[in-house]
């Protein structure tokens, strides 16, 4: 099992890194000479858990801020990626998380991508269930 999940974290990483080459089209460019500012956001959720798995590929020389919200605004986890490190990979327990609508912000100085993840249990079946938008 642990091979089959660390065949997919290398799968989602390959992916990242295609993602990540269609945003540098003109780093070849002889007329383009600032650092690329760009970073590519992968998420899956851990098979039967309420695990979810963050994965970022990013360009070096970029800082990276990693924020966790609820619903409400209120900051649950934030950490910063230094501009040396160019691969995240990051698991979030979600089993102790209440009910409702949570979203990851990624951000560099110049964008933000959002991540919704909403949980909910159903009352009849005593069954959580994690969904990515």
């Amino acid at each position: 099992m642990k091979n089959f999940t660390k065949s997919i974290a290398i799968a989602a990483l390959t992916a990242l890194s295609f993602t990540s080459m269609a945003f540098n089209g003109n780093e070849n460019d002889a007329n383009s000479t600032k650092k690329s500012n760009s970073f590519a956001v992968g998420m899956y959720q851990s098979v039967n858990t309420m695990k979810m798995n963050v994965l970022i590929q990013k360009d070096g020389g970029q800082r990276i801020h990693i924020i966790l919200k609820n619903l409400n605004g209120d900051i649950l986890y934030s950490e910063y990626l230094s501009k040396k490190e160019s691969i995240y990979a990051r698991k979030f327990d979600f089993n102790e998380m209440e009910n409702g609508q949570y979203s990851f912000e990624i951000s560099n100085s110049k964008t933000t991508e959002v991540k919704t993840v909403k949980i909910d249990s159903k009352k009849i079946e005593a069954e959580r269930i994690i969904s990515l938008n």
